[in-house]
């Protein structure tokens, strides 16, 4: 055998490559149980061996051990690990420390690696820093399911299959990679043939970030195929922020506190990233570049970020935080219409598609008049306001026409997808809701989800020459009302529609009040044939709240036409009713 012809440092950086990723003082606690901090060198042989795949000689084994060795026969393996894991030396104090650090595995690399493959290499790693951060693809995320045994290789199958690089780097340029981090037969217990250290690509890859920030390259090029963002100023961030909480009555802290078990204000970077985009993302319209400058902007020194700050400053604009304390305090308001930002339309449909849209929706209103079908409760069951919002997504729209057996070719459906589509805040097709309340107008005679109103709130007639003198309203009778309502009543209950269920939702506190054009649209779904204006004028003077200007008592119509169908009264009881809910509308 020959004698060691290594140093001891030498040595302990040529275990420091194997155990760069491990905690090497773990292995040992299981031969030490009174946690003395020695163990035998059988024991200690067989820790190198078995648990960090080191195969010493004889020699080099024995020198080893007997610079550890402070007992005889016993090896101080604390000592050990120590120097091992050490990462300053106290010797050296002058210079920088962070220059003592070791942080890029790039240190680790393996001699045989040919100088132009180093120099390619570089170069890939340099374009897929870009990708990388622009993405937030973390190297060692994708590859760390295939280690099971967490040990930092993989095999060079695994990393060709999952890199996660930009769609410009070809196999060859992958093969390069996989040969610059492929394992030292070495080091391993099995020869290390084919395996591929992910970890040191991970930590090349992080130095390359850290080099480009020190350098003053934060800032990194739009990968090639990716759509350059408009970059807007960080005052129009907050304000949709602002625009959006305000709007939809956000509370933005309930985002944010589950990951403050402390409630000390400040959270990971992270976590208020993705608690932003939970909270208004998709309301205010927020990209990921957005998101991460406001994280920059209430970041702290420590690298954290201050989000009791954020939510304070976004719900307090158009409100008096502790308000309870101050009574007389007046809170700004913002007037009607002051918070509306005009949203770009779709791109208009050219004549063609108008005139083929036109065919598709005549035979689409033949279809529905000759099978008497009742659109809207089977559009409505895909509401996310359950009958609210007016919207839903193209492919809910799809399965609800395909579930009424109106199907459509795929370009029909995306025409009609087009003209019916709500404006969004990007131009980009297919993001924006479905308005299928319009489209239920449009080809069902008997609905009415839109009705246009005047500045005196009386219904407009389209028809109607505004400059001609109006003809004179013809007012129902009591008679008439009454027949109406027996009418109404023998519909609902041969085709078993119950009657609240058309005005509930627009009276979500159930205070037994809506307002005139809610209940015009409660009675349009009900199904029942076109309404003359001077019907719905008449049940709008009966029925009118006398406490509350403007308002219609749907509880109370809904029960006399109930009434009126179940014969629970008698005639003379129900035109005692009619009597008393006529002059309490009188």
């Amino acid at each position: 055998s020959s004698s060691p012809s290594s140093s001891l440092s030498h040595m302990m950086d040529k275990l420091w490559k194997v155990s760069a990723s491990k905690r090497v003082s773990e292995f040992f606690k299981d031969y030490d149980p009174l946690r003395s901090g020695y163990i035998s060198k059988l024991q200690f042989r067989r820790c190198l061996d078995q648990y960090l795949d080191v195969k010493l000689s004889e020699d080099d084994f024995l020198f080893l051990c007997g610079k550890f060795e402070d007992k005889p026969g016993r090896v101080n393996y604390r000592s050990f690990c120590e120097h091992l894991e050490n990462v300053f030396k106290p010797q050296l104090l002058d210079g920088r420390p962070e220059k003592q650090l070791q942080t890029s595995f790039a240190k680790t690399q393996q001699p045989g690696v040919p100088m132009d493959t180093l120099q390619l290499t570089d170069k890939i790693i340099d374009k897929c820093v870009g990708y990388y951060k622009y993405n937030g693809i973390n190297v060692r995320t994708c590859y760390k399911d295939f280690d099971r045994h967490h040990r930092g290789y993989i095999t060079e199958t695994q990393f060709h299959r999952s890199f996660p690089g930009p769609v410009d780097v070809t196999p060859e340029e992958i093969q390069a990679l996989a040969q610059r981090y492929s394992d030292d037969p070495s080091l391993s217990a099995g020869g290390g043939a084919g395996l591929v250290n992910y970890l040191r690509f991970h930590g090349d890859v992080l130095a390359a970030m850290e080099r480009g920030e020190r350098e003053g390259e934060g800032t990194y090029h739009t990968p090639p195929g990716l759509p350059k963002l408009r970059s807007p100023s960080l005052e129009e961030i907050f304000q949709k922020i602002r625009i959006a909480v305000f709007k939809n009555g956000i509370r933005t802290t309930e985002f944010f506190r589950d990951h403050d078990k402390l409630r000390s204000g400040v959270i990971t970077e992270n976590q208020f990233m993705c608690g932003l985009s939970l909270c208004c993302g998709r309301e205010a319209g927020l990209s990921r570049e957005e998101v991460q400058r406001v994280a920059q902007c209430y970041r702290t020194e420590e690298g954290r970020v201050c989000y009791k700050q954020f939510c304070d400053s976004m719900e307090n604009v158009f409100n008096c935080p502790d308000f309870e304390r101050m009574p007389t305090h007046t809170v700004y308001r913002p007037p009607r219409g002051h918070l509306y930002v005009a949203k770009p339309h779709p791109p208009p449909l050219t004549p063609g598609e108008e005139a083929r849209l036109e065919q598709v929706l005549d035979g689409l209103r033949k279809e529905v008049k000759r099978r008497r079908l009742m659109l809207y409760p089977y559009f409505k069951d895909f509401d996310r306001g359950t009958g609210y919002t007016r919207g839903m997504t193209r492919a809910q729209f799809g399965r609800a026409l395909h579930f009424l057996s109106l199907d459509l070719a795929q370009e029909d459906l995306s025409l009609v997808v087009r003209a019916f589509q709500e404006p969004t805040g990007t131009l980009k097709a297919g993001e924006g809701d479905v308005d299928y309340s319009a489209f239920i107008q449009s080809i069902d005679e008997g609905y009415t989800g839109h009705l246009l109103e005047s500045q005196e709130g009386n219904s407009c007639d389209p028809g109607v020459n505004p400059s001609s003198p109006p003809s004179p309203a013809h007012c129902c009778t009591m008679e008439e009302v009454s027949g109406f309502l027996d009418a109404l009543g023998q519909h609902l209950g041969i085709n078993g529609i119950r009657t609240c269920e058309g005005f509930q939702d627009a009276d979500p506190l159930r205070c037994g009040s809506i307002t005139v054009a809610r209940f015009r649209q409660g009675l349009s779904s009900l199904g029942y044939p076109a309404i003359p204006n001077a019907m719905f004028d008449a049940l709008c003077q009966c029925y009118a709240d006398p406490k509350l200007t403007g308002l219609i008592r749907w509880k109370d119509f809904v029960s006399d036409v109930e009434n009126k169908f179940g014969h629970t009264h008698s005639a003379t009881n129900n035109n005692g009713q009619r009597g008393a809910v006529w002059g309490r509308g009188r």
